[in-house]
């Protein structure tokens, strides 16, 4: 009997100092300001790092994401680390009885922060990070200036987060500036020299732009290395998250009829957001990434935010033969960069 006592012991002891994280995927909701956000954490949550994931937008949905894996996060990246997937209140499968005057910059700040505390209470033994993309890494940003403090979070990744408006220099200057770059590389390259060659001298001749008209011609400018990148979706997939993903087809329909005008709000307010005057405040561990060829937020306008944020710890990566959605031109070399970030 008293072996038997001491087996029982060691397994109730050895139960004990086991990882409490399930490899499976969970699925749950999370209740904040009349609304439930469904949340999908997926992937190696026994390595007890979660990274939160603010996908862009306004209007897409996480859920999606996580379905149609348009990074091949799932080989790349959740082997190592486990993601939070999350639909933003008014899209997806989110449940609420929304007003317009809910969709706000603030409250899906406020948002983040409440799946945050849930992770943080429903995982107490891992570390959490938070990554945006787009618009998500703008939301980012101003979670860190808002909640940065309460320290929730070690880590951030803010992939192609735009931080410069229309009205500001250095947004053109920027934009300038890439133009040169890329006229310059091709010019050296030989690659339709005459082309870029009257660009440059164009940009000498238009230093200003102040009008509508140079500002468009730029952005033609830019056009013209755009890079098309988007997931290939296929009617099964979309037969996959209707029927068995975690996605519910009522919600989503729904959103999909009255969401127009929530996002137009969202939009308006972002536009007016003073984002410039934020980006000097961040001063938490940051990872900054973009594509070499993303015209909606050029590399210039990550070095500009690289050495203007307090952060001390800080790293920048530019992906090559790339656009605004280089995770999925380049998922390999994304998801290297955010998990040598993480490991250090």
């Amino acid at each position: 009997m008293k072996y038997i006592a001491l087996v029982l012991a060691l397994v109730v002891l050895c139960a004990s100092c086991s990882t409490d994280i399930d490899e499976k995927p969970q699925f749950f909701h999370v209740e904040v300001e009349g609304a439930l956000l469904p949340v999908l954490v997926r992937g190696s949550q026994a390595t007890e790092k979660i990274v939160l994931y603010v996908n862009g937008g306004p209007g897409g949905t996480g859920l999606d994401v996580a379905e149609l894996d348009p990074g091949n996060w799932q080989d790349y990246l959740e082997p190592d680390v486990a993601i939070a997937y999350y639909d933003q209140r008014g899209t997806g499968n989110a449940q609420c009885r929304f007003t317009q005057e809910s969709m706000t910059l603030n409250q899906y700040v406020d948002d983040i922060h409440a799946i945050l505390h849930v992770l943080y209470e429903r995982y107490p033994r891992a570390r959490l990070y938070l990554m945006g993309h787009s618009f998500g890494a703008m939301l980012c940003y101003r979670y860190m200036n808002t909640y940065g403090d309460a320290h929730l979070v070690e880590k951030y990744i803010a992939a192609s987060g735009v931080a410069t408006r229309l009205k500001d220099e250095e947004h053109w200057e920027i934009r300038k500036a890439f133009v040169r770059s890329v006229a310059n590389e091709n010019i050296t390259n030989g690659v339709d020299e005459e082309y870029w060659t009257n660009a440059l001298n164009w940009i000498a001749e238009h230093e200003e732009m102040s009008e509508i008209e140079e500002r468009a011609e730029l952005f033609q400018h830019m056009q013209k290395v755009a890079i098309e990148e988007a997931a290939e979706i296929e009617f099964k997939d979309v037969y996959n998250i209707l029927l068995f993903s975690e996605n519910n087809f009522f919600p989503y329909y729904l959103h999909l009829k009255k969401r127009q005008g929530a996002y137009n709000q969202l939009v308006d307010e972002e536009r007016q957001w003073d984002i410039k005057s934020e980006i000097p405040e961040l001063k938490f561990p940051l990872l900054l990434i973009g594509g070499a060829y993303d015209i909606s937020v050029p590399p210039q306008e990550l070095e500009w935010v690289y050495e203007q944020v307090a952060s001390t710890e800080k790293e920048l990566v530019i992906l090559p033969d790339a656009g605004h959605d280089h995770y999925i031109s380049q998922p390999e070399l994304f998801a290297n960069a955010v998990l040598t970030f993480l490991d250090d």
